[in-house]
């Protein structure tokens, strides 16, 4: 029996990327809120933890601008 080898099409998965990120943290954060630091506060005012994530990215910036290895502008974040 030949086998016969067609192309199989993947999908480009790169849009969901960014989406997938946010989710597996948001559900690490979640499991083990205190290796996030994520307080009572932050789940009672945010629920999706977008601040968190927001302030986890800017310290995450600061730390690598005093590194030099980026150039980070504060106030455009």
């Amino acid at each position: 029996m030949a086998w016969l080898h067609l192309p199989v099409r993947v999908p480009s998965f790169s849009p969901l990327l960014p989406n997938l990120t946010l989710v597996s943290s948001y559900i690490r954060m979640l499991k083990s809120p205190a290796l996030y630091s994520v307080g009572v506060d932050y789940r009672e005012e945010d629920g999706a933890l977008v601040q968190k994530h927001a302030d986890i990215a800017h310290s995450a910036a600061v730390l690598l601008e005093k590194w030099q290895l980026i150039k980070y502008e504060r106030s455009s974040g």
